[in-house]
């Protein structure tokens, strides 16, 4: 089943994506007052604290055994995506594989990607993020969820691990969690007063703020 994702703004290139977020405005001059274009600046813009993000679900998990635990969302295009998780046991540690347009769970498939949730911020939330040129092209992506045992944090987190942990067998949830996704996007007017976000690059940092890259 494909999970909702939280859209703040229903973006359509003829309409204004102003609703919940920042903006910023400049034109860099020459001495003859003539615009010269932008090359590489990077800005850093603050999202609106007022955004509403909706709650997180609670995951009841404990139930089976399973190699991960899946949840399916639907992408939008020219959008980054945020993930988050909260762990009912806050001494967890969790591992996240991804795999874009891939509808039907199989334990051979590829994975695009992955993450180990060792690090939390000051609410004791896990946070996992690609931004709009990751989710470039792709319609949907699958997040696979697998809790590490004491053994396995020690040996990946406390190491800081760069390689792929492999795991062949199934496991059992020990706590329930809670998650959330939601999508953030930055965009541009071009000469025909329309949104765009070609050459942005929307890159998480911290909580509340993007940094934007003009290419």
């Amino acid at each position: 089943m494909i999970e909702p994702l939280s859209f703040p703004d229903n973006i359509e290139q003829r309409q204004s994506p102003m609703k919940y977020s920042r903006s910023i405005s400049f034109s860099i001059l020459n001495e003859f007052g003539e615009e010269l274009p932008l090359n590489s600046i990077e800005i850093l813009i603050p999202r609106d604290p007022k955004m509403f993000v909706k709650k997180m679900i609670v995951k009841n998990i404990t139930n089976e055994p399973v190699l991960f635990n899946y949840h399916l969302y639907n992408l939008q295009v020219n959008y980054s995506i945020h993930f988050e998780l909260r762990s009912f046991n806050e001494n967890l540690t969790y591992f996240v594989i991804y795999q874009f347009d891939q509808i039907k769970v199989s334990t051979k498939m590829a994975i695009d990607g992955w993450n180990l949730l060792c690090l939390k911020n000051q609410d004791n939330i896990y946070t996992f993020y690609l931004n709009n040129n990751q989710t470039l092209n792709h319609r949907t992506i699958l997040f696979g969820i697998r809790e590490l045992n004491v053994n396995e944090k020690q040996r990946y987190c406390a190491n800081q691990t760069v390689d792929q942990p492999q795991f062949n067998q199934s496991m059992i949830f020990s706590s329930n969690y809670e998650i959330r996704t939601y999508a953030s996007g930055c965009f541009h007017l071009d000469e025909n007063n329309k949104w765009q976000s070609n050459g942005l690059t929307v890159i998480f940092y911290f909580f509340f703020l993007f940094h934007v890259f003009f290419n």
